[in-house]
């Protein structure tokens, strides 16, 4: 019998985000009230045409998130309590033509083409929102995305726009003295 579930890294973070720290997520959106109707955790777009995959996708209402995750060791932080962080190219691309991949239609009968049939028809209209989930201690106040800072919560990088949630890490269940963090299972 397994104790627990360990993990590690973003995708344990954007995992825990998404389950044990919902509510809490939802509400850094301004959806605290709201109840998701569907999630997706790291659904692939096919990286042999230049998309990838989402950290996350959430529909809720009218919106669709789609979202990218960071954290702490994966970003350079100084002496002013900025958090430093870099979004690739191929990140931001799939954020600016998620809308129109997700219309576009791909050669039947492939993996591609079931994967995007699938998620189309579960999240239905798309009203896209892109996200960057950021977790990092609660002391940082500034954030700083490829070299432009995030004001308002907003970042717009190569004429996209992306809400920042800087998620504090500090009640996120790690195992001591490690950056894994436990609680990953029932």
């Amino acid at each position: 019998m397994v104790n627990s579930i360990l993990g590690y890294g973003e995708d344990s973070l954007t995992l825990w985000a998404l389950t044990k720290g919902l509510s809490e997520f939802l509400g850094y959106l301004g959806e605290s009230a709201a109840e998701p109707t569907e999630i997706f955790y790291r659904p692939s777009f096919g990286r042999n045409i230049g998309i990838g995959e989402f950290d996350f996708i959430i529909k809720i209402g009218r919106k669709t998130y789609f979202g990218e995750s960071k954290w702490p060791l994966s970003a350079k932080r100084n002496e002013r309590n900025t958090c430093r962080i870099r979004l690739g190219a191929n990140q931001i691309r799939r954020h600016a033509q998620v809308v129109k991949f997700m219309k576009k239609e791909h050669p039947s009968g492939s993996i591609l083409a079931k994967n995007i049939g699938f998620i189309r028809k579960r999240l239905g209209e798309i009203t896209p929102v892109n996200v960057l989930l950021v977790f990092a201690k609660r002391e940082i106040k500034s954030i700083v995305v490829n070299t432009k800072a995030v004001y308002n919560n907003i970042v717009e990088l190569d004429r996209v726009k992306f809400t920042v949630v800087h998620m504090p890490i500090e009640h996120i269940p790690f195992a001591e003295e490690s950056n894994f963090i436990t609680g990953m299972g029932n």
